[in-house]
């Protein structure tokens, strides 16, 4: 029982030192992963990011009017959603256009792309306002 237990920890362990982009175990340059930073002016785009990198994005929304922004059937063999916030835009303006941001990981070579739709939840996406798309290539 107990070298059960041994051998299982010993596989855990040895899965969390694996670089699933590359497939090999982790080396220092592959801590060093860069942050790449989008916003709607980077809308169409096609970027090449290295697989681990990490994809920061940044869209405004109309939240005092209930409009949000939705990503769209993320693809999720080559990304991973690591979080979403809201943060106000402006201080001490009521109503005013709140800041949205995504974080992903890139966790696989490929194609791939990040849709997201801007819309009120209870309209549904086909009454959005508008469209962010990106197009990302991950090497």
């Amino acid at each position: 029982m107990v070298n059960k237990f041994i051998f299982i920890l010993y596989c855990f362990v040895t899965l969390l030192q694996y670089d699933l982009c590359s497939g090999v175990g982790l080396t220092e340059e592959m801590h060093d992963k860069k942050i790449i930073t989008l916003e709607q002016q980077d809308k169409g785009k096609e970027i090449h990011v290295k697989c681990g990198d990490l994809i920061e994005i940044k869209l405004e929304q109309m939240g005092g009017a209930g409009y949000q922004w939705y990503v769209d059937n993320l693809d999720k063999k080559h990304l991973e959603l690591l979080s979403e916030e809201a943060k106000a835009a402006a201080e001490g303006r009521i109503g005013a256009p709140v800041l949205g941001i995504w974080r992903f990981k890139a966790t696989k070579k490929g194609s791939t792309e990040i849709r997201m739709n801007h819309y009120r939840v209870w309209e549904g996406k086909e009454k959005a306002i508008e469209h962010f798309l990106i197009k990302l290539v991950v090497e």
